[in-house]
């Protein structure tokens, strides 16, 4: 039997929850025996599966690698989108029990219904149907190789396969997990370029071994990026976990650097170079800037983030998520406690102690108010998360008496990184030829040529009204605050139309933008807008775009200041940014490069992905995508903005500045709001060399795009930046040896 015509059926498996593991029982295709499942919990497994006729996928089949169409496997694909919930939660097409002519009866009945126009690129999750041997199964129009794993958990009855696969021998009579087993589960094994070279296998073996461990001791990063079987936990955060946790980078990286890359493919030292790069900067964290001792705001942010994120990414059936939600949220009293051991109130910076009392009070809402409103629609599960969401916030509230009466009046700790590991940070992250004084002065003069050209275009304008005057006139035309978040949302889809109108970029097939508002506890640290990339193993690639909206409660004066911030000179240069063909553009791209290192490079350097955004505020104001006067103008103000912040960021880190003359610089000599102003700020002390890489990445692109057109001249414009988008979020000068080898 080809590939091509595999026949998907129906199964509905359900799991019990017992003990943290969960089993699969006898159903109409459960096999002869009950199998321990380690996956996520979930009642039921809804599995849609239907025939994929060969004129439908025969243009797949040249795409599958050799090995798969000489070990004669089979594609199996599974839709998430299969069975609705109704209100009880059950699924709308389930088998019935019964005799197997019963059953095959129901398969013809299922055959018969319409099929997608492309049910491939709709799969939730892949299973093979073959040996047990048979290691490898492409992942079709996702740019994936799904392993199978270790050993089988499901079994088809041999009736059933049989009236399946009517024309197959009898070997086909089993099913590995791969893939997302439990729908949300993913295999971490992208595909490794195929080479005689076995050290380079044995480098993405280490890859995938590596970075499996380290998600199991991360569960929200694994989320975030789209694994999903660890969802219904959080962290560990005891001494000896901590311990665990920076002896397995060790282990890690001496692994990488003691790897011989003679004989490796360019792409594969690329991937090598960033693993080795990515580690550092993560044992980095734990020495020397001991971020678990000193900051208290990453233990609020994992339990707020950990449940916000299964809230808002739409990975699995709203039920399903809300029995993770309740997981984690049983999760919080323990990671909150284990912080209070692992503090060391002396070296807390002031600044990040007010911080994360700051966060505790406006994300304490998603616990008292947002989970309990969402619980609603489980019934059967609301009693158990109330429960959990009112421990949770009581412990937050524990955690904020602890950084009130413990950690603030004896925090002392210095927020700046020093010279020495910021400059460690430009060359072994961002891979920046570059030191923090030249930084500096690069940042000094970009500032002052930038004011200059605001000035001249200022005076085009108005030659009666400064460059500063204009724009806070232009502040006073905003959308009102019950029309903040539809603004936004015709604004992408003008943005998304125009990228296709002018042939900026393609845009990957599949890709969504959800418009929605920032959480509360969000919105001290995101003024005004910020993107949520889909995770990059997930299949389902929609990214959300979050505005954060006018406090309903707020004074006149201060809603009207927020919405000075969201003015119509201004709008669209924060939507393309984040949207089209910004950030969520180039990271749905980035999330289809072929091996996990590329994917993973977006963690190590924020300079491609800042830069790129950036720079599409200029393409775009070249092409005629700003049509009002003062958007030019708005737009270089937000260059000054940029330029602003590599001189914060050095400065900040490197040269003594505080807080407070950091934030009258953003007012005085940027015309930011005093709150947005500090918000800025506050995120500026925690994370040294990001605020930069918004305009020096931008000035790196440039560089790559001269180049790149020297050597390909006459390229159109999408051609180019689908060549760099295919590189994924390496660090530019990565990517100048990826796309300009040989030059």
């Amino acid at each position: 039997m080809s590939l091509a015509q595999g026949i998907l059926v129906t199964l509905v498996l359900p799991l019990h929850e017992r003990a943290g593991q969960h089993e699969v029982g006898r159903g109409p295709v459960a096999g002869d025996r009950r199998v321990v499942h380690d996956g996520n919990p979930q009642e039921r497994l809804d599995v849609d599966i239907v025939r994929l006729w060969l004129e439908r996928i025969r243009e797949e089949d040249d795409k599958v690698d050799a090995p798969l169409g000489k070990r004669r496997s089979n594609l199996l694909v599974a839709s998430e989108r299969t069975a609705e919930e109704s209100g009880d939660g059950q699924p709308e097409f389930p088998l019935k029990k019964g005799s197997g002519r019963a059953r095959r009866e129901q398969l013809v009945a299922l055959e018969r219904r319409s099929v997608p126009a492309n049910p491939l690129e709709q799969a939730g999750f892949l299973m093979v149907v073959g040996d047990e041997g048979d290691p490898l199964l492409h992942r079709h129009a996702r740019g994936l190789d799904v392993h199978r794993c270790l050993r089988p958990v499901l079994w088809f009855f041999p009736s059933v396969v049989r009236s399946a696969f009517p024309d197959q021998p009898r070997r086909f009579r089993r099913i590995a997990p791969v893939g997302t087993m439990v729908r949300g589960r993913r295999c971490l094994r992208p595909r490794k370029e195929r080479s005689v070279n076995p050290k380079q296998a044995e480098f993405y073996s280490a890859v995938e071994t590596f970075v499996d461990a380290f998600l199991r001791q991360a569960p929200v990063a694994a989320t975030e990026l789209g694994d999903h079987r660890f969802d219904g936990i959080l962290s560990r955060h005891t001494p000896e976990a901590l311990r665990s946790q920076e002896a397995q980078l060790r282990d890690g990286l001496r692994t990488l650097v003691e790897l011989d890359v003679v004989g490796f493919t360019p792409d594969a030292a690329i991937d090598h170079a960033v693993m080795v790069h990515l580690v550092r900067a993560l044992l980095r964290d734990f020495d020397p800037l001991r971020s678990h001792e000193r900051s208290p705001g990453t233990y609020i942010e994992e339990c707020l983030g950990g449940v916000f994120l299964l809230l808002i990414r739409d990975f699995v059936p709203f039920p399903a998520r809300m029995r993770l939600v309740l997981g984690r949220l049983r999760e919080v009293p323990r990671v909150l406690a284990e912080a209070k051991q692992v503090l060391v109130p002396e070296q807390v910076p002031p600044v990040w102690a007010e911080m994360a009392l700051d966060s505790a009070a406006q994300g304490r809402g998603l616990f008292t108010v947002l989970v309990p409103f969402l619980a609603l629609r489980t019934p059967w599960l609301f009693p158990q998360i109330v429960v959990a969401a009112r421990r949770a916030a009581r412990a937050l509230d524990s955690y904020a008496r602890f950084l009130r009466k413990d950690v603030a009046p004896r925090a002392r700790g210095d927020f700046a990184v020093g010279k020495v590991v910021f400059e460690e940070m430009l060359h072994d992250q961002h891979l920046l030829d570059v030191s923090a004084d030249e930084l500096l002065q690069i940042g000094q003069r970009l500032f002052d040529e930038t004011q200059r050209s605001m000035d001249e275009l200022g005076r085009k304008l108005s030659p009666t009204k400064s460059a500063r005057q204009i724009l806070e006139e232009a502040k006073k035309s905003h959308p009102e605050a019950d029309e903040l978040l539809e603004t936004y949302r015709r604004e992408v889809a003008r943005a998304r139309a125009f990228v296709v109108e002018h042939g900026i970029a393609t845009i990957p097939d599949g890709e969504t933008l959800r418009i929605e508002p920032t959480p509360a506890y969000l919105r001290g640290v995101l003024p005004y807008a910020a993107y949520m990339p889909a995770g990059l193993l997930e299949s389902k690639q929609e990214g959300v775009f979050l505005v954060t909206p006018v406090p309903r409660r707020a004074s006149v004066e201060a809603r009207e200041a927020k919405l000075r911030g969201h003015n119509t000179a201004k709008l669209p240069l924060t939507t393309l940014h984040e949207g089209y063909p910004g950030h969520h553009l180039q990271l749905v791209h980035a999330n289809r490069t072929a091996t996990l290192p590329r994917k993973l490079a977006s963690a190590l350097s924020s300079l491609f992905v800042e830069g790129w955004a950036f720079y599409c505020e200029e393409l775009m104001e070249q092409l005629g995508y700003l049509t009002d006067p003062v958007q030019p103008l708005a737009r270089r103000k937000d260059q000054l903005w940029r330029a602003a912040r590599i001189i914060l960021d050095v400065s900040l880190h490197t040269r003594g500045m505080t807080v407070k003359d950091a934030i009258a610089f953003l007012v005085n000599r940027v015309g930011l709001e005093p709150d947005d102003a500090k918000a800025e700020v506050h995120r500026y002390t925690q994370n040294p060399t990001q605020p930069m890489s918004y305009l020096i990445g931008k000035l790196e692109i440039l560089k790559l795009i001269d180049a790149y057109k020297a050597k390909h001249p006459g390229t159109p414009l999408r051609e180019m930046h689908d060549a760099m988008l295919a590189c994924g979020s390496l660090p530019p000068k990565l990517m100048a040896q990826k796309l300009l080898a040989g030059s």
